[in-house]
């Protein structure tokens, strides 16, 4: 009975190292239609919050049990400077992507953690958004159950720009919205 028992235990430790990482396809993003979108001169920035639910089918992970709320950014540059992206004036505490992989790879073979993190870094919002161009991505906030409210600071070589938005998550209305 004791073999049999050791044999199942290691089997079982043997396998909690063994999972692949596929993150969720393209059908994952329709929280993308709800996006916000504000503008400053030639900068254009839309935002978009997964719930908990969407989160977990893009990622594979339960990131919202862990405090972590990932927030989708897009920024579109059409001036004629290089912006770069302060992320820290999203929130002060963000985790980055490296990080996220990191917290989330027990269970994972080393070829699973390698793809768990890849995706990570690969869904981040660069810091840098060339002259002419449109780049999104995460950026891994704290939880913020309702109306998450941010910040998001971009500079380039002349210029600074601060755009303050608020995005709701489905199913909670805001008492600022109730008209009272």
């Amino acid at each position: 009975f004791c073999r049999g028992l050791v044999l199942a235990l290691m089997l079982a430790v043997a396998a909690c190292g063994t999972r692949s990482y596929q993150p969720g396809g393209p059908d994952t993003l329709a929280f993308l239609e709800r996006a916000n979108e504000s503008s400053q001169g030639d900068i254009t920035l839309r935002a978009a919050l997964p719930t908990a639910s969407e989160t977990e089918a893009l990622t594979g992970l339960g990131l919202y049990k862990q405090g972590i709320q990932p927030l989708w950014l897009e920024v579109t540059n059409a001036s004629e400077e290089s912006l770069r992206v302060a992320l820290w004036s999203v929130d002060r505490e963000y985790f980055s992507p490296a990080e996220v992989a990191y917290m989330n790879r027990r269970g994972f073979s080393d070829e699973g953690y390698q793809a768990l993190e890849r995706w990570f870094l690969d869904s981040a919002l660069p810091r840098r958004i060339p002259p002419g161009e449109t780049r999104s991505g995460f950026i891994y906030t704290n939880l913020t159950p309702g109306t998450k409210g941010f910040n998001l600071d971009l500079f380039s070589a002349s210029s600074a720009y601060n755009f303050t938005m608020c995005v709701d998550l489905p199913g909670f209305t805001p008492d600022y919205r109730l008209g009272k």
